[in-house]
């Protein structure tokens, strides 16, 4: 007999269950065997009998395929035993050990069929198959490298196992679903594809005139197909298949007949707990065995009426428009279920077909009803309405979500619907009322009285809660944020207040669904972490359905020694051999924890690795005459072995081996320098990297052998498992790996028994002779890992309650009930899946039959079941919003569907008559057509991109906010027109509504609130705007521009004065508190006279070559670094790619070590030979551009140098400069222009500043200016510590102790700089040659003899300003050092002004309006003021390149300190005050040695 208990609730059909488990029927010792669709089911149904029941001992679920086959050896061993008894040589037939049609089993048998007759095939142009194979198989070309023959060798034998992954997939199919064809090719018999293909396009022309038919070129591909597809099952798997239909018809003979008592074998009763998707073949099984066992199927119905009929109405609708004739299709149902419910509509169609068909005349069926009750909500069927009649009503009334599950049981659409306007209609109304005068409502809107006067019909308006997010729909900008948005409402959610009788809640009741769980395992991680998040809660998460982390982990670490050089195209990059490295079983197993790992590949990188594992393997990449390995993997961890053993080494050979044949006289010999920051603690790091470079050099061939499947599974275990991963070798994790490959060892083996089942015909006998050695087929190293891959995800894909929170895929938790169902990633895009593109698909050639699987129908029938089993709340999310863009992103169209559902034709179910101004239409009729737009947006609830976004901690909505939200006036206007509504009234309703609305979400809001952490970054934020920026925006005014130059002087050695005047004008600049009296000039605050000491006059010790050039060259960063505002600037990402060409900053390393290299041998007697070595280093750092390159750029560089020599000793000598002169009283060889560097050596001076301020200013007769000389002394320090870079005579190459500077200073200073002449290496040069005059003490008879001269040569010219656009070396005249002295107090008490206020003040600017004004006096047009166009860089960027230099107004560090104020104002007032008294000096001094 066969029963049939149906249930929408699967806790009901639990319920059925343990009844039957707890009879006195059911034997106590006998397994309580239960047939479940999914191992997820069966976990979960084993864990709820044993928590209702006590225990689960006895329960065994099973899958149905393979009970089916135990049944039928249970009968047909008892049959056999009979048979045998009767006639010791009786023939028996026995279930196969092996599923030999398994898809895994028949790609093998596929792939050593296409490779052992690949030649046969491909000849014979007649051959069946050769249409399939020909297409994949590249004709052999003459000429063609031995290489390059290997590897396209390598990629036809990938594509012939794809293609027997393809067909064999098919084959499978087929057997599900239409066996009927394969029992035809069984015996050979053509299916006829014509006829199929004609009438699929005629059923599509029944429905739509103007279809289009299969193209002949498309009949032709499906003839071809079944002719192919035919020949290989019939060659190949007809036995097999012929056995098994045998087998069928002697298992029912056998059961039949019963004369050995077969019956008795079978169980009392077999149980079937809900199916999903019901082949026609398995189903027919069934019915057949009911005749001779009981059968209890417990089928999840969604629906309590028959609704088997019922068809889509968005397609009858269609259908009605384009095919009039349809209209015997019955619209009736519910739209959800139709159009989202086909799977399970045709399953319910198919056990409904059992009752009353011809075809199961004999069958005996009866159908038992488990539904619950219904909801006293009515239907639109004449019903007792229920009212609100008090809040507690409102509070106890079925939530949206039981709704929608009770109409979908009862197959009502309008109650669902009605029941959404209603909420709306409620929440809309109550901020109606509350946004106008309350006092005018005397009584509640929803009592009774209140009700009567209004207008709407009472049968269809019910109670619905006052707070209810049972069915929500929220639009984030990513899967992250949606992660974050659903951690707070689940916290929520645990902790909201139960009502009575409701069970507690735990985080075991939540289920979090999505398309793709795999992908996106990590990012999950690391939203749920372990233990107490950012947010403050604690919510344990657990992700199943996907291979665990720490196997997947394990696996990959292992099969690194094979992939990462495992082709001839592995680039073997930095960035995929560090995170392998990262793996924890991989560095765990060599003793290392993760800082040392971590330690170790930044040792890498900093040794140099970008790419290539060494020499021969980058030999495969790079050019012929390439010899450049300095970047590979076994060069960086050279360095790192020779920086451990030998730290003090020079140059070395290198540790590992070269081809020495290989390697042509005239490349480089590859060196080693040992890396300096390696230490002895890093000893078992490197040790660790040794062995696993010597791990990767013995693996790295594999790739391109042929072994057998077992050669290669005993090397994976012998070499790699237990030689590296030995202590992990009894784990959990490496058993779950062993397992995946002892399956893959069974699939292989399996083809060994295709052979008892092979037929006598001599064709198929020699095939089978050769398939029978499948598994002594030489294979691929990569076919072996991705198999063994495969069987290890399809050992992981079930997925169970965890206990926790359970992060699973759509589908694999189907029917089981959750209390909370989320569903994340909801996108269009993402949702539904589609079938994999299989264009050996015949099926896809003919009509669908009732129980076809599709992967559209299963996911659509997966969101459904999903809403329905949510027993409290069912939350939506998807990526509504985009960080790129402003676009709206559609949800996936099961979510668009369920939205459109709820804005279904309802009515307006309250109306605020009494509240709504008297010139709005208060009839429900005008407000009917804002009711779609106000449910979505009720429903759907739009997150911003940041957790601490100012949206989420908004309390209240102003009138002024709406302004933004409200209806177009055209879009108003059109409305208004179509029903004749004035368009002033229409956009006041439009308004009132949209305010209405923003509250209503607003109220939503509030139950969700952001974390703590949130709250406190935002309010830190909130205050920062508020308080901070005002203080670090003030730039200087005009006034206090003309102070600071007053301060400065005017004039080289000309020191400024501080008057009453200046002194307050500093005050109100650095914000101090002004407590001196202004009208008292002689008796100064001495408080703030110590503050401005502190603040700017506290130059005590001044580091001219450090941090003064630093400040001055560009005060805004001086001022950032002061405020301690650190500017992020984008990180560069990691290389991976060696660098082919020199850069600029690249050139100006290499010349600056050889300028160094000429400084030091300068004074070197054995100069030759330490340059040479030097050179050599040189070749072998990373500075050095890769490849050909390499070899030339040290000569090229090396031989510009000498060329800029020797041009400058040209223009020394031009300019009057001679050859005793340039040799520094040194002596020597006039032949080598080395001597055109003088060597420098630091030197610290100290002054007295009262004698260097009284010597500037004793020519002054001026009382206010001594009085102001006076008041400078008593702000600034009286000895001030000043130190630099002073040159020295090159055969003494020291300072002498003992003796003054001033008698061992050189006459000239020469240098070559490998910077361009650019004005902040200007500067820095006015600074050097200024201190130089201070530390040699410069007196006025040595500046006549012009000595104490400074010539610098640089690159290269500049063109930032005009004066100095063709000039490369430069000349500073001696300075008398009482003015030197003066002039570095002037930009000392600069630097520390510009560290506390920021000015916009640049060497580039500074010198390039000083040029404007000469030629302005020069052509006497009267005095210069600053133009716009003249300073267009400091303005915008330039327009040839991408980057925004630290020079332009637009740069983030400009930008943060002018913020709105107008940049070229800021700029023109800094210049016209400050650029005479500080640059005029230096701009005067500077003179051109080019002529």
């Amino acid at each position: 007999m066969f029963t049939i208990i149906q249930s929408h609730r699967t806790e009901n059909l639990v319920d059925q269950l343990l009844v039957q488990y707890q009879s006195k029927s059911q034997p106590v010792f006998e397994p309580f065997i239960v047939i479940v669709p999914s191992m997820v089911l069966g976990d979960w149904l084993d864990k709820t009998i044993a928590s209702r029941a006590g225990i689960s001992t006895l329960v065994r679920t099973k899958f149905w395929g393979q009970y089916q086959w135990t049944l039928m050896q249970d009968v047909l061993t008892r049959h056999n035993a009979y048979l045998l008894g009767q006639n010791p040589e009786a023939t028996t037939l026995n279930v196969p050990e092996v599923a030999v049609l398994s898809p895994t089993v028949m790609q093998w048998r596929l792939f050593g069929y296409l490779t052992y007759y690949q030649e046969s095939i491909i000849k014979d142009e007649k051959h069946p198959v050769n249409p399939l194979l020909a297409s994949l198989i590249d004709e052999p070309q003459a000429g063609v490298e031995q290489d390059n023959v290997r590897q396209d060798k390598s990629q036809q034998d990938a594509r012939i196992w794809q293609l027997s992954n393809d067909l064999a997939r098919v084959f499978n199919r087929y057997l599900t679903h239409r066996e009927d064809w394969l029992a035809l090719w069984s015996h050979n018999k053509p299916l006829n594809v014509n006829e199929l293909i004609a009438d699929k396009d005629a059923l599509s022309l029944r429905f739509d005139k103007y279809a289009r038919g299969t193209p002949e070129w498309l009949v032709e591909h499906y003839v071809e197909l079944e002719v192919a597809q035919r020949f290989l099952w019939s060659h190949l798997f007809a036995d097999v298949h012929q056995h098994r239909v045998v087998l069928e018809e002697v298992f029912w003979q056998a059961l039949k007949s019963n004369k050995a008592g077969e019956q008795s074998q079978l169980p009392k009763v077999l149980r079937i707990f809900t199916i999903q998707q019901l082949p026609q073949t398995e189903l027919d099984f069934l019915q057949r065995l009911s005749q001779y066992m009981n059968i209890t199927l417990l089928h999840y119905n969604p629906s309590k009426l028959f609704w088997a009929d019922i068809v889509d109405k968005s397609w009858l609708q269609r259908q009605q428009i384009i095919n009039p004739e349809s209209v015997f299709l019955r619209d009736y149902g519910h739209s959800l279920l139709s159009r989202l419910g086909k799977q399970s509509r045709d399953a319910f169609a198919m056990l409904a077909n059992l009752s009353g068909n011809e075809q199961y005349d004999d069958a005996l069926v009866e159908w038992q009803d488990n539904f619950d009750d219904t909801l006293s909500i009515g239907s639109n069927h004449g019903f007792a309405a229920e009212y609100i009649d008090d809040a507690s009503s409102a509070q106890n009334s079925p939530s949206l979500l039981r709704r929608l599950q009770n109409d979908v049981l009862m197959l009502d659409e309008q109650s669902t619907q009605q029941a959404t306007a209603a909420k709306v209609s409620q929440e809309m109304s109550k901020q109606i009322e509350l946004g106008f005068d309350q006092e005018l409502h005397q009584t509640p809107w929803y009592e009774d009285e209140a009700l009567e006067n209004k207008r709407f019909e009472k049968d269809r308006f019910w109670a619905m809660s006052a707070q209810d997010n049972s069915l929500s729909i929220h639009s984030c900008h990513s899967l992250q944020r949606q992660l974050e948005v659903l951690r707070i409402m689940i916290g929520r959610w645990l902790n909201k207040p139960i009502k009575p009788g409701e069970k507690k809640r735990h985080i075991s009741d939540i289920v979090v669904l999505l398309p793709d769980v795999e992908r996106h395992h990590a990012l999950i991680g690391s939203i749920f972490v372990n233990g107490k998040g950012q947010d403050g809660l604690t919510l344990p998460a657990k992700v199943t359905g996907v291979v665990d982390a720490d196997i997947r982990q394990l696996w990959e670490a292992i099969i690194g020694f094979y992939k990462l050089l495992g082709s001839h195209s592995a680039r073997f990059e930095a960035a995929e051999v560090l995170d392998w490295l990262m793996l924890p079983p991989l560095f765990e197993s060599f003793g290392l924890t993760h800082e040392q790992m971590s330690r170790g590949c930044d040792l890498l990188v900093e040794a140099g690795f970008i790419r290539g594992f060494d020499e021969l393997h980058l030999k495969q990449t790079l050019d012929s005459n390439d010899f450049d390995y300095r970047f590979s993997f076994a060069q960086a961890l050279d360095r790192l072995t020779l920086g451990l053993v030998m730290p003090e080494a020079s140059l070395s050979d290198c540790l590992y081996s070269l081809s020495q044949d290989d390697w042509p006289i005239n490349a480089l010999p590859e060196m080693t320098l040992p890396l300096p920051q390696v230490s002895l603690n890093d000893a078992l790091i490197v040790e660790a990297l040794c062995r696993i470079y010597t791990g990767l050099v013995a693996r790295r061939d594999d790739h391109t052998q042929k072994m057998k499947a077992e050669d290669w599974l005993d090397q994976i275990e012998i070499q790699v498992i237990h030689r590296y991963f030995g202590d992990v070798d009894q784990t959990r994790t490496m058993r779950a790996i062993y397992n995946a490959m002892n399956g893959f060892k069974s699939s292989l083996r399996a083809n060994r028994h295709y052979r008892q089942y092979a037929s006598g015909d001599i064709d198929n006998r020699e095939v089978e002779q050769r398939l029978a050695g499948v598994e002594q087929l030489p294979l691929k190293l990569s076919f072996m890992l991705d198999s063994i891959e495969n069987e290890l995800e399809s050992q992981q894909v079930s997925a169970e309650p965890t206990g926790v929170i359970t992060f699973g895929r759509f589908g694999a938790l189907r029917n089981v009930p959750f209390e909370l169902v989320v569903m994340l990633n909801m996108n269009l895009s993402e949702f539904p899946g589609h079938d994999r593109d299989n264009r050996y698909d015949l099926m896809k050639a003919t009509n669908a039959r009732r129980g076809d699987r599709v992967s559209e129908d299963d996911d659509n029938g997966a969101f459904l079941d999903a809403l329905l089993c949510a027993r409290s709340a069912c939350w939506i999310f998807y990526n509504g919003q985009s960080l790129t863009d402003t676009h709206e992103h559609l949800p996936a169209n099961p979510v668009s569907e369920l939205l459109q559902f709820l804005q279904g034709e309802v009515q307006w179910q309250v109306n605020s008559l009494e509240t709504l101004p008297e010139n709005i239409d208060p009839t429900t009729e005008s407000l009917k057509r804002y009711l779609p737009k106000l449910i979505k947006q009720w429903l759907l609830t739009e997150h911003p991109a940041l957790p601490f976004h100012e949206s989420l901690f908004e309390t209240a909505i102003e009138d002024a906010d709406i302004s933004n939200h409200t209806s177009k006036p055209n879009q108003n206007a059109d409305i208004s027109i179509q029903n004749n509504i004035p368009v002033d009234m229409t956009d006041e309703l439009d308004a009132i509504l949209n305010k209405a609305i923003r509250k209503t979400k607003l109220a939503q809001k509030k139950q969700f609130p952001p974390a703590p952490l949130w709250q406190a970054v935002f309010d830190t934020l909130k205050g920062r705007v508020s308080s901070e920026h005002p203080q670090l925006v003030g730039l200087p005014t005009k006034g206090q521009y003309e102070s600071i130059a007053q301060i400065l002087g005017q004039g080289l050695g000309q020191m400024g004065q501080v008057d009453n005047q200046t002194f307050s004008a500093l005050i109100e600049m650095l914000a101090l508190d002004n407590t001196a009296d202004a009208s008292d000039s002689s008796d100064m605050n001495e408080a703030l006279i110590k503050t401005l000491f502190d603040t700017i006059f506290n130059i005590g010790e001044i580091d001219v070559e450090g941090l003064l050039v630093y400040q001055v060259r560009h005060p805004a960063k001086a001022f950032l670094r002061t405020q301690k505002v650190h500017v992020v600037q984008g990180e560069e990402a990691l290389s991976q790619q060696e660098p082919l060409f020199l850069d600029s900053l690249t050139t100006y390393q290499i010349k600056d070590h050889l300028i160094n290299e000429l400084t030091n041998n300068a004074t070197n007697k054995n100069s030759d030979g330490k340059a040479k070595q030097d050179s050599q280093i040189l070749m072998y750092q990373k500075i050095m551009p890769a490849g050909v390159a390499r070899q030339t750029t040290l000569p090229n560089q090396q031989k510009k140098l000498q060329q800029q020599c020797l041009e400058f000793k040209e223009q020394l000598i031009a300019n009057g400069f001679d050859e005793s002169s340039i040799l520094n009283e040194g002596g020597g060889s006039s032949t080598t222009a080395l001597q055109l560097l003088t060597p420098t050596a630091e030197h610290p001076v100290q002054i007295e500043l009262k004698n260097i301020l009284s010597s500037t200013d004793n020519e002054s007769s001026n009382q206010t200016n001594i009085e102001g000389i006076e008041t400078l002394l008593k702000l600034l320090p009286k000895i001030i510590k000043i130190k630099g870079s002073v040159p020295i005579l090159a055969p003494i190459s020291i300072i002498q102790a003992g003796v003054p500077y001033a008698q061992q200073s050189p006459k000239q200073w020469l240098n070559i700089l490998p910077n361009s002449a650019s004005p902040r290496h200007l500067l820095k040069f006015w600074l050097s040659h200024l201190y130089w005059q201070v530390a040699r003490r410069t007196t006025t008879e040595q500046t006549v003899l012009d000595d104490g001269v400074s010539i610098w040569r640089f690159n290269k010219p500049n063109s930032q300003v005009k004066k100095y656009d063709k000039v490369m070396a430069f000349k500073l005249s001696p300075i008398v050092y009482e003015d030197a002295a003066a002039e570095l107090i002037k930009w000392a008490i600069f630097a520390k002004l510009s560290g506390q206020v920021p000015i916009t003040l640049l060497p580039e600017y500074a010198l390039s309006y000083l040029d404007k004004c000469l030629k302005s006096e020069e052509s006497e047009n009267g005095s210069y003021w600053p133009k716009r166009a003249d300073f267009s860089d400091w303005l915008r960027p330039s327009y040839h390149t991408d980057t925004i230099y630290d020079t332009c107004s637009q740069h983030a560090i400009w930008q943060y300190v002018l913020r709105d104020q107008d940049a070229f104002k800021a700029l023109s007032a800094a210049l016209t005050t400050l650029a005479k008294p500080l640059y005029e000096p230096m701009f005067a001094a500077l003179d051109s040695l080019d002529g």
